[in-house]
């Protein structure tokens, strides 16, 4: 009953999400770009194209993928409440196996249920329960507590079947993790621990209690060896994938002594970050503005560093000496945390996902030690007042900030009101402004769009300009770029969209967006003019920036067959002096020379 109650909670906090539009933050380019791989007509056509037809890809996550083929197959592919709904029911199975994973270590209903309630009224867990991208966050989340809840079976029974069959299943749903998420490549440790340290998390030995680390290494750790073994064939795996696509190289090296600096500088500085985040719920964002690589570390930044890291040991230390069970969470914390310090793979530093499962850790080990310290009838009658409040206000801060989440517009105009917008809330919400305009047919709220979009580009300038972020940004570039946009709904002159647009490729002659736009512009001037040696210079100046957009094009088979189908049916069929050319791209893009 408590089950069922906990998971009807969590699922009306979040039931206004089921009917949220798609968000344009990775949506479009992972989920909405491949009907492919989410046939909403044939399942099996999906199951065929996510293992076979369209392998290897960009985001090899196949389970995942197979939860969003059944999305789209019962309620439709551009359809975003199936999607939704996947999340919501996730994030509230995901409350109720915490419950019962913390119930199983010490039979504490009233505890377990606390930790449960929290985690998942937390706002911080929003933005993956949200946004349609975040099932990979949740699905792992889903299989890793279910390795936990079939670990202890496995500890709790004396029957060699039993025992055995346990552990076969702990194998299959750590693989089923890995394939939700990669970051579950640490999990394997985690399972190690959690049979290290089982006797004092089920009370069994008291937290005090000296433990053998060369029993533990000698008797436990072989038992996991098939464990560790198959994620690092899995993590191989996904890493020649990526290498593939050309995703590891971000435009700094991960071996230099430059980045190592950086990873041990900003990841103690991340988890103050976090853990401030946990119990100060305010200020949240899609892209936390630092830290980042776009500002200097200055010298306070190492020593705050290195205070944090100063205080975590001397806590780690405490915990091991005098609470091992909350030792355990206290380091599985830190181990699920470490595929996300951007060690090997670049990406982003701080998002709120990365805190989906790891925050259990904290919040666990907090409740806890409160619960330790009630030692008199009327504290636990004050802690059990500060704890209703607590979660009322946590309740109604979650449903607050998922108004934000709505739709596009909403996401990024709550982004830009916030205290620190990230450096690219200004253009992305002008972005979001300019598709509208495209299709206002008022002339009024037409201009009045294109006006905001202006106004808000500049902001952005005016931001990045007072951070002293380098001119040839990403920001920059992407701002530069809608003013292209802007430009060209203005109806103002050709040179003048140009201007914008060879500035942005000034500065990042590699960017897509902006190789594609300047191609298209010279494209249709080239049709527009009648001077055949006009026309000529034109679609030759057109194909030759499509030709190095094509150059740094990402291996994705549906965006070469797009591309294939622009040169045959465009430049060749609408300029046939270029056919010799087109033929010889084609010819490279069949091979994968590109």
């Amino acid at each position: 009953m408590i089950c069922f109650l906990l998971f009807l909670g969590i699922f009306w906090l979040y039931y206004q999400v089921i009917f949220f539009d798609f968000v344009e933050y990775d949506e479009a380019t992972v989920l909405l770009a491949h009907p492919n791989l989410y046939n909403e007509t044939d399942f099996f056509a999906s199951l065929k194209a996510i293992f076979i037809d369209y392998f290897p890809r960009e985001e090899p996550l196949l389970f995942r993928d197979i939860t969003w083929a059944i999305d789209s197959y019962f309620f439709g592919f551009r359809n975003p409440l199936g999607y939704h709904l996947g999340n919501v029911l996730l994030n509230s199975l995901n409350s109720v196996l915490i419950f019962l994973f913390l119930y199983g270590l010490r039979k504490q209903v009233f505890l377990s249920l606390i930790i449960a309630i929290t985690f998942g009224v937390h706002p911080i867990h929003v933005e993956p329960v949200c946004w349609i991208m975040g099932r990979k966050d949740m699905l792992v989340a889903f299989f890793m507590l279910l390795t936990l809840l079939i670990q202890h079976r496995m500890f709790n029974t004396n029957d060699p079947i039993q025992k055995n069959t346990w552990y076969l299943l702990s194998i299959l749903t750590l693989i089923l993790a890995l394939l939700s998420k990669i970051n579950a490549l640490t999990f394997c440790i985690v399972m190690f621990l959690h049979h290290v340290f089982y006797p004092y998390l089920s009370t069994q030995m008291s937290d005090n209690q000296e433990l053998s680390i060369s029993w533990a290494l000698k008797k436990i750790f072989p038992v996991y060896i098939p464990h560790i073994l198959i994620s690092l064939c899995i993590y191989y795996w996904y890493n020649t994938i990526l290498t593939t696509w050309g995703l590891m190289d971000r435009g700094i090296d991960s071996s230099s002594l430059s980045h190592l600096k950086t990873v041990l500088i900003f990841t103690p500085i991340i988890i103050g970050l976090y853990i401030k985040l946990l119990f100060y719920p305010f200020g949240y964002s899609v892209h936390y503005r630092w830290p980042s690589y776009d500002f200097p570390i200055e010298f306070h930044d190492i020593w705050v560093s290195g205070f944090i890291v100063c205080v975590l040991m001397l806590l780690g230390i405490f915990f091991y000496k005098n609470k091992k069970s909350f030792f355990f969470f206290y380091l599985c914390f830190f181990v699920i945390m470490v595929p996300y310090f951007n060690i090997v793979y670049i990406g982003i530093w701080m998002t709120n996902r990365y805190l989906y499962f790891s925050s259990l850790c904290i919040l666990t080990c907090c409740v806890w030690w409160v619960s330790e310290q009630v030692k008199h009838q009327w504290i636990t009658f004050v802690i059990g007042i500060s704890c209703s409040m607590i979660s009322i206000a946590l309740v109604l801060m979650t449903i607050n900030y998922q108004k934000s989440w709505q739709h596009n517009q909403s996401l990024c105009a709550y982004e830009v009101t916030i205290d620190r917008p990230s450096l690219s809330s200004h253009a992305s919400l002008a972005a979001s402004y300019l598709k509208f305009a495209k299709k206002e047919s008022s002339p009024i709220q037409k201009n009045e769009l294109l006006r905001q979009a202006d106004e808000l580009i500049q902001q952005g300038f005016t931001l990045l300009n007072d951070l002293k972020i380098r001119p040839d940004s990403a920001y920059h570039t992407n701002l530069l770029y809608l003013q292209g946009i802007l430009s060209r709904y203005k109806n103002e002159p050709i040179d003048t969209q140009l201007g914008y647009l060879m500035k942005a490729y000034q500065f990042r002659p590699f960017e897509l967006s902006v190789l594609g736009r300047i191609a298209w512009i010279y494209y249709e001037q080239a049709l527009s003019i009648k001077t055949s040696s006009e026309v000529e210079y034109l679609a030759s100046q057109s194909l030759n920036f499509y030709q190095q957009c094509l150059f740094h094009l990402p291996k994705d088979m549906v965006l070469r067959y797009n591309c294939l189908q622009r040169l045959n049916h465009g430049y060749a069929k609408d300029f046939p002096f270029l056919k010799h050319r087109v033929d010889a791209l084609i010819e490279k893009l069949g091979t994968g020379d590109y």
